[in-house]
Order: structure tokens, then sequence, then C-alpha cells
């Protein structure tokens, strides 16, 4: 009977060790749904296993106040698994309260599957933090030579990769710790140790290497069994699967229970000490808080950043070692096509606004870079000289700021000609390209908030990777963007541009790696800094305004202006977490009791989610965003109430290209404009031109209001447009709080009481233009004309059809609105 209620116990363990993999964010997004359902699951198998309490104990003060200071936790923008563990340790505590057997059997229950379920997401921020992103597994290739035979599969090896011989076809395949699904396993071991400590027998040590073995033995079966699924079915996707991932994950928690045998009476004895502590001694007491110290000196040490002093010298962009993505190249209504919108013009005078920044064509020297506070190099073509290596070495060495943009699969030789400057301070760029891992399109990152960085604290929204490499690390570098869910393909120099030719979810991606990768690192050097950037188009003219591209930048540019802190200060306070961890275990080892767990695993996680509450809020104070010197040409894009879709990616929310504006909005920078999305009304400068497309409705009052206030008093130019048959009732209620009437007529929206313009008759675009106090209204007939649809793409090289219309446009911007020279 004993074994029935420990296979309960095992079977508690694996539904919450599958709640973590549901909620982990490795490969994909987290299932909320299912990961919850998982772990209530792991509650009541463990509640209802657990023998009754003796007898129901009073509650302390201690237990309610810990209760009740939970409960904020779980709803703040912390990791899921984090979240939801806390809540049930909440829950276990109050259930504690009443002097019911039954409540206080549920509150074990929910205390156990708790505390284990926080321990384990701590387990999975950890190899999150320092392992996730090392992918190559050689040693697993000894095992493939062994096993894959076994299923009549020819098996060869060259290098690190192992060729296998199917029916059909010959296929590489790059063993890696995501195909074992390490972290996984880290965080079913974690779990058996905590369990098998708190609940196993007299010979728990023992039992605890017998469930190391049986884990290891497990996970090198289950990659076999996997590996020939995918090869004989077809479904790659079974590795990063998270519910065929938690399903295999759960019998090795069955097995285990057969060869590690837990004492219930101890184990239900040991959560009484847990929710029902007696009165620690000093020694304990200290013990703790030598642990939470510790726990907050290592977070600050990972991810606080003192900057030292200011340096707001000029900024000198490289242009003699490459002319992609020239700075050089104008922006103006003469040139259209790929070439005069894949640059960095957009950058240089988006820069140009901060600082000096001059252009540098010849050799990189000591003299060029003598009163400079930044450089930057951008996908170069050309190899740096080792003088040039030496030069820039010693820039930063003396307090300079490095930037160096690479790009995807060495296109152009960037990778080969930035990684010899690269590796002098450890870092490297590699050969390949990365996509999202569920679709094979491009890659999104989400900022993490238990990983704040003064680069990424200007970020607001999700950032979109236009396909970039990935970066190769020292342990010491700042990783400010991880991007989780990736497949990372090498590069195939067959093909145009190197992209691999063959679906990122066809078997040939065996041949790639998957998970957390590096795509943005940054290093100290000296007193200077160097960061790395792995996508150049991000920051191209034809997009460097949309999908965060220019907050990155803020943060990038506030990050490299400052030297580092002349104190050691990463290093003393990594020194003194050591010391707090060694003082915490030689003040709680010698007790070897369990009453001690709950405050300090509590402790612990809450310093630790503190702490990353305290550091993103000091991190953006540490390195505020530069001022600028001279104030933006904005053009405003509504945000806020617009359903026209704005932005590079090619696939954001399906939309087709009627519903698409990319051009008319990089457009504006043809005239000398720089188009800026709102997505909150303040702040905006005054008399600036304010866009609104494919209006959606309601509106709320409060922004009739200020809209109104924008244009009357501060001199905006308010520019509507929408379908005359999808959007007219919606115009009608906007501009209705301007006192205007709207009607639509055979070319599309016009206002009753405004000035009628058409620029070129033969087109069908009309301009209705209002005055309103100090700014005006301009109702355009249809927004069609200014979607993709009407005006092509950005690289189109236009004929003299689209010349008329890009006259319109400009007609727009310039005459109505009054943008340009």
């Amino acid at each position: 009977m004993t074994r029935y209620w420990q296979i309960h116990i095992w079977t508690a363990l694996g539904l919450c060790t599958a709640s973590q993999i549901l909620l982990a964010p490795y490969y994909t997004g987290p299932h909320v749904l299912v990961g919850v359902i998982c772990l209530a699951g792991a509650w009541g198998l463990a509640a209802w296993a657990l023998p009754l309490p003796r007898q129901a104990q009073r509650p302390s003060v201690f237990q309610v106040a810990l209760a009740l200071m939970l409960v904020p936790f779980t709803v703040l923008r912390f990791p899921w698994s984090t979240r939801l563990c806390l809540g049930l340790v909440a829950i276990g505590l109050t259930l504690a309260i009443p002097k019911k057997r039954l409540c206080q059997a549920a509150s074990q229950g929910a205390v156990l599957m708790g505390i284990i379920g926080l321990i384990q997401a701590a387990a999975v921020s950890l190899y999150e933090t320092f392992l996730a992103d090392k992918h190559l597994a050689i040693p697993l290739a000894w095992f493939d030579q062994l096993l894959l035979p076994l299923c009549g599969l020819p098996v060869s090896t060259v290098g690190y990769r192992v060729f296998v011989q199917t029916p059909t076809a010959t296929l590489a395949l790059i063993p890696s710790w995501d195909q074992l699904a390490l972290g996984y396993g880290i965080t079913a071991a974690v779990g058996m140790g905590v369990l098998l400590a708190l609940g196993g027998g007299d010979h728990r040590g023992r039992g605890l290497l017998r469930a190391a073995a049986l884990l290891v033995g497990y996970l090198l079966l289950r990659r076999w069994a996997l590996l020939t699924l995918v090869v004989f079915l077809r479904k790659l996707d079974v590795f990063w699967n998270p519910y065929v991932t938690a399903g295999t994950f759960l019998p090795v928690f069955l097995l285990a229970g057969g060869l590690a045998k837990l004492d219930m009476m101890r184990l239900s004895h040991r959560m009484e000490q847990l929710i029902h502590p007696p009165r620690s001694s000093p020694r304990e007491r200290w013990g703790i808080a030598s642990a939470i110290a510790a726990a907050s000196l290592a977070f600050l040490s990972l991810y606080l950043v003192i900057p030292g002093p200011a340096n707001f010298g000029p900024i000198l962009i490289d242009e003699g070692h490459g002319r992609w993505t020239s700075s050089k190249v104008p922006l103006d209504k003469e040139k259209y096509g790929r070439n005069s919108v894949y640059t960095y013009t957009m950058l240089y005078r988006w820069l140009s606004h901060y600082r000096k920044v001059r252009q540098l064509e010849g050799p990189i020297s000591s003299e060029a870079l003598a009163d400079c506070s930044v450089l930057i190099l951008k996908v170069p073509s050309t190899p740096f000289t080792k003088s040039e290596i030496a030069a820039i070495r010693e820039f930063v060495r003396q307090g300079g700021g490095l930037l160096a943009i690479g790009d995807h699969t060495n296109v152009f030789g960037s990778a080969t000609c930035l990684n010899p400057l690269l590796r002098e301070f450890g870092l490297s760029l590699n050969e390949d390209a990365t996509y999202e891992l569920r679709t094979g399109g491009l890659s999104l990152f989400w900022p993490s908030p238990m990983a704040p960085s003064p680069i990424t604290a200007y970020l607001s929204s999700p950032f979109y990777f236009l396909t970039s490499c990935t970066i190769d690390t020292p342990f010491s570098a700042w990783k400010p963007i991880m991007g989780t869910g990736l497949l990372v393909k090498r590069a195939d120099y067959s093909q145009e541009n190197f992209f691999p030719r063959s679906s990122a979810r066809s078997l040939s991606a065996l041949a790639s790696t998957f998970g957390v990768f590096c795509q943005l690192a940054a290093v100290s050097y000296g007193r200077g800094r160097v960061v790395v950037f792995s996508d150049s188009t991000c920051f191209s003219s034809f997009c460097l305004c949309m999908d965060g591209y220019v907050e990155l930048w803020q943060g990038i540019l506030a990050f490299l202006s400052r030297q580092n802190c002349p104190a050691p200060v990463r290093a003393v306070t990594g020194v003194l977490s050591l010391i707090g961890m060694v003082l915490a275990w030689a003040w709680l080892a010698p007790h070897r009791r369990v009453q001690h767990w709950l405050p300090l695993c509590l402790g612990v996680m809450l310093t630790l989610l503190i702490s990353a509450e305290v550091v993103r809020e000091i991190n953006p104070i540490l390195h505020p965003p530069l001022h600028a010197i001279s104030p933006f040409p904005y053009v405003y894009f509504d945000a806020i109430h617009s359903k026209g879709v704005i932005s590079p990616h090619p696939g954001e929310a399906g939309a087709p290209p009627v519903d698409r504006f990319d051009t008319f909005f990089v457009w504006t920078e043809r005239v000398e404009a720089f188009p800026k999305l709102v997505t909150s009304p303040s702040g905006l400068a005054r008399g600036r031109p304010y866009i609104l497309i494919d209006a959606r409705g309601p509106f709320p009052r409060r922004y009739l209001e200020w809209l109104r206030r924008y244009v009357s008093e501060e001199g905006g130019k308010l520019v509507v447009m929408g379908s005359p048959t999808r959007d007219l009732e919606a115009i009608r209620e906007l501009l209705g709080a301007f006192g205007l009437e709207v009607e639509s007529e055979e070319k599309g929206l016009v206002l009753l009481e405004g000035e009628r313009l058409s620029p070129d008759p033969r087109l069908p675009i009309e301009f209705s233009v209002a005055n309103y106090g100090l700014g005006r209204v301009i109702l355009v007939s249809n927004s069609r004309f200014f979607s993709n649809v009407s005006l092509g793409g950005v690289f189109t090289v236009p004929n003299a059809e689209l010349l008329r219309r890009y006259e319109v446009v400009y007609f727009l911007l310039e005459n109505l609105c009054g943008l340009g020279g």
C-alpha cells in the first residue's frame, strides 16, 4: 500500500515538472492553461497521497503574513512558472490556517509542489542564463554511432557531424544538448533531489544516485527513440513540441519511484515542519539572511551595469571597409529602388540630431579615433589590417565605445572581416541564419523581466528581427538579447545571399541547432565597451523608424557613451555573493533541518524578483537617453486607433498589401522628415503632422479632447484617411468631435465644410482641407491610394504611373503638411 502512495507522489512530481516544461520559454511560448492544469493535478495527487497530519496545528502570524506577502508577486510581470508556484505556496499557507485535517493535508500538498516548482523554476532560469546558448554536444555523436545502427541505419561521422543513411536519403545530423532535452533533464533532476531530500529514507543518497543514473540513461534512450521517429515519420518538431516533451518525461518519474523509495510518514512530518516551523536558532537566521543577500548580490553582479564617466564626443561611422548599407547614399525624391533605401542614411540623420557624426572612408588609425566617443563598424567586406585592429583595441581600452554590426550567413564576408577584431574581446559572429522555430519565419524578441539590461531598457514593444546570425560570447559577457524558440541553420554558399535552400521544418534541419541563442552581446574591455549586433537590416533606412529599432539604438548609444566604472563593482559583488553562499552553507548545513527551507526558498526567490524590478528601474537611470541637440522634424503616425499596418516584417498580422502602409511611411523620409509611430498621446512636438490611417472606433472621450487640443492649440495637422465603405462611420465619429461632417462621394470621403483639392485629376485621389484653430484637418478620400497595393513596395523601381502617385504623396506632405526644405 505504501508503494501505491509513493507512485502518486512521483506522478505528482512528474506533473509538476511537466508544468515547468509547458511554461518554459526555451522553444515555444508558455502554454499557460495546460501548465496550470498540470500544476493543479500535481497538487491534487500530492494532497491525496500524503498521510493526514496527526493533528491540526495552530496557525502562526508568520504563516498569515507570508501568505499575504506572496499575493502581489503572482500578478506582476514575472515568468509564469514562478508566479504560479508562488500562488500555490500562498494557497497552501492559507489552507493551513483552518484547524481541519483535510485542509492541513491540502496545505501540505500545495506547499510541497509549490516549493519544488519554485526550485525547478530557479533551475530553468539558471540554465537559460548560463547554459542554454551552448548547443553542440560532441559526446552524443558516440552514442549515435552505437544506437542508430540498431535500427538498421548505417552511420558515419565527420568531425561533430553524424551522417545517417536512410532508405531515401543521407541525412546530416548535428548532435545538440537540446535534442537530449538537457535543460528539462536538469529540471527533473532538481525535482527528484528536493523530493528525496524531504522524504527519502535513511539511504536517500543511494536513492538519489540511482534516480540520477536512471535519468541520464533515460534521456539518452529518449533521444535515440525520437531520432528514429524523425527519420522514419519525418516529424522533426517532436524535439521541441512541449506536449511531446512533457509526455515523454512522465515515465521516468514512475521508474524512479521503483528505484528511490520514499518514507511517506517522514515526508508528511517534514511538511508539517515546513509549514509550522519551530523557532529557529540565531545561526539559522544568519544563514538564511546570508543566502538572501548572496542571491541579491549575484543578481546585481549579472545585470546591474554601473557606468563610469560619460563620453559625448563625435561618432565615427566606418565607410572604408564596405559599401553595403552606406550612410552616404542620398535619400531623396530622385533615386528609387533597393539601393536607395537599403542604406544607413536615416541612421546618419538620426545620430546627427544627438552628436556630431563623421564618416571615415580611409584607414582606421589612432589619429582618426583620437577625439571620437563611439566607432560604428557595419557589415564590412574588406578585412581590417593588424594596425587597424590594434588601433581599435586601444581605442576601446582607453574608454571608447565600439559597435560592430554583422549579418546572417557571413553575407558579404562580414563575419570573416569582423571576427579577427571581435576575438580580441572574446566575441565572434557565426556563419548562420536564425528562424522562428515553430513557423520557420522571422523571429521576434520580447525583453525578459528577469534579465534587465540598459541596452534593451527602452524597448516598449516586441523587437522584430529580419534574419540575424548568432553570436558566441565569453562567460563574462552581457547578453541583452537572448532569442528563444529559434532554429539556426548554417549558411548555404550555393544560394543567393547564402540563405539555406531547404525549409526550416524539413529533415535537413537536423543539421541545424535550435533553442536559445545570443543575438546581441556586450562586453567591457579596459575602460571602454563593445556591443555586437547580428542583423544589419534592422537599422536600414526603410525600417529604422519601425518595430522598436530606434528604441534599441537609444539603449545602445546610451550604453556606449559611458565608460566602465573605475571600481571593479561587478567583480566585488560577485565575490561577496560567493562569500555569502559559503557563510549560508556553513551556518545552515550542520543543522540539517528542513524548517528553514520555506523561508530560505521564498526569501531567495522574492529577493531575485525584487532585484529584477529594482535593476530594471535603475539601469535606465544610470544610462539615461541622450538629449537631442536639434529638434526632430517628426511625422506622427497613430498606432492607437489606426488599423493600417506599418512594419518591415512581411508576416505582420498577415496583412495584405492593401492594409500595409510601409512605403508611405518611409516616403516621409524622402522629404527629410522622421516618421514615428505613436502609441501614447503625450510628449508630441508642436505643429507636426499626425496621420491616422483606417480609423478604428469607438474613440475615448479623452483621446478626442487631446486630439482636438493638439490641432487647435498646438498647430497640429491632422491627416485622416480610410476606406469609404469600411471606415466611414468611425471617421464620422472622429471628425464629428471637430464639428466637421463627412460624406462619401464618387472619389471617396469628403469634408462638406472643407476646401477640396485634386493635385492630379488623372488619379483617383482627392483631399479635403479645413482649418481648425492654429492647425488644420486634412481628409484623404481613400486610404487605398497610399497603401502598398497602390504605391508598391519600398524596393520598387517606379514607372511613370508610380512617379505620378509619388508626386501626390509629396503634395500631401509638403504642400498640405508643410514638410520639406
